[in-house]
């Protein structure tokens, strides 16, 4: 009579022992997961990084005003040449 009731509890403890194995190797592996995506956006930040100062250079005024100058033939206006305009 007890016999069914000890084969269920059994039963109910491997599972609950497999559910256990199972949370865990879940977990670990999630976390394996979390850290390489870590490790990645620290990679993204330090290329956003490189890459705002590559902008910085590129966008710097000097190097505009020489391109400027030396493609475009563009030169500054002459102060006589200046005018106000105002509304």
């Amino acid at each position: 009579m007890r016999t069914p009731l000890y084969v269920g509890l059994f039963l109910a403890l491997v599972a609950s022992g497999i559910g256990t194995i199972y949370t865990q190797h879940l977990h670990r592996k999630l976390f394996v997961d979390l850290n390489a995506l870590v490790l990645e956006r620290d990679a993204m930040e330090d290329e956003w990084g490189r890459l705002l100062l590559e902008r910085a250079v590129w966008a710097g005024r000097g190097r505009i005003e020489h391109i400027a100058r030396e493609r475009l033939g563009l030169e500054l206006p002459a102060v006589a040449d200046i005018v106000l305009v105002i509304p």
